[in-house]
């Protein structure tokens, strides 16, 4: 089954009931079965469901619903990633301005990057990349360095079953050639985007790990091709492995919370 096109229809209620609260503070069994037009006893077993999670909790006078004490654990999670990208872009704003080059912030989602954080070059060069922005992992630095830290048979297996599409002339679409560059990436522990992504543009990008070995976010410099030499680049990777060095302990005094 594709993950794409699977749909859960009772998880997709369940949502549905969460998201009443979010113009209401409260509501009744009776409120929530009428505005979602199905069966009283259908509506109760969700309800039921999302109440022993503690995702709903009912008064025990009024017996109307409201929020519950899970929705609140996970908002604090969403503000402590947060707080981890506020930190991440922290680290990088010396760096890109040191450099004049752009710095981002991404995380993984499958074969793509989701980009959550930047900082804007404030040389005449600068790449403009809006947040929530997707790419493909294997066109760009940090996308292929989260990539070459997964298990070398998940890997390849996301490889096999993706249809690798170029950006450039220069994208690395061959399976085979990918799966070996990826090894050399995690070798060497970071990753180079040679005009992969952007023609003209190259960018260095390494992974920020917990301390459970989870890759958990990706920081990346991107610049014009033509400033991009190998001392450069060696550059480039200390100062990126200090940033990460430095978010990692952040991250792991978060999940200590």
């Amino acid at each position: 089954m594709s993950e794409k096109k699977a749909f859960v229809q009772s998880v997709d209620r369940a949502l549905q009931i969460l998201e009443f609260f979010f113009t209401q503070p409260s509501m009744s069994l009776i409120e929530i079965t009428n505005s979602m037009a199905l069966p009283k006893t259908t509506v109760f077993g969700l309800i039921s469901t999302l109440e022993k999670r503690g995702f709903l909790k009912q008064d025990a006078e009024t017996k109307r619903y409201q929020l519950g004490i899970r929705l609140m654990e996970l908002s604090a999670a969403i503000t402590s990633r947060t707080d981890i990208i506020h930190e991440a872009t922290r680290l990088l704003k010396p760096i890109s301005e040191l450099y004049g080059h752009n710095a981002h912030i991404t995380m993984l989602d499958g074969l793509s990057v989701v980009y959550v954080g930047h900082v804007e070059a404030t040389g005449t060069f600068s790449i403009k990349t809006n947040i929530g922005t997707r790419a493909p992992a294997y066109c760009t630095s940090s996308g292929k360095a989260f990539l070459a830290s997964l298990p070398k048979l998940k890997r390849e297996a996301l490889i096999d079953e993706a249809q690798l599409v170029p950006l450039t002339p220069k994208s690395i679409i061959d399976p085979e050639v990918l799966k070996e560059h990826l090894n050399k990436v995690e070798s060497q522990g970071y990753a180079v985007d040679c005009e992969e992504s952007i023609t003209d543009v190259e960018g260095v990008g390494v992974v920020v790990k917990n301390r459970f070995g989870e890759a958990v976010i990706g920081l990346s410099i991107a610049g014009l091709a033509t400033q991009f030499s190998d001392e450069i680049i060696q550059e480039y990777v200390r100062h990126l492995r200090k940033a990460a060095d430095s978010l990692r302990v952040f991250i792991d005094l978060q999940i200590s919370k």
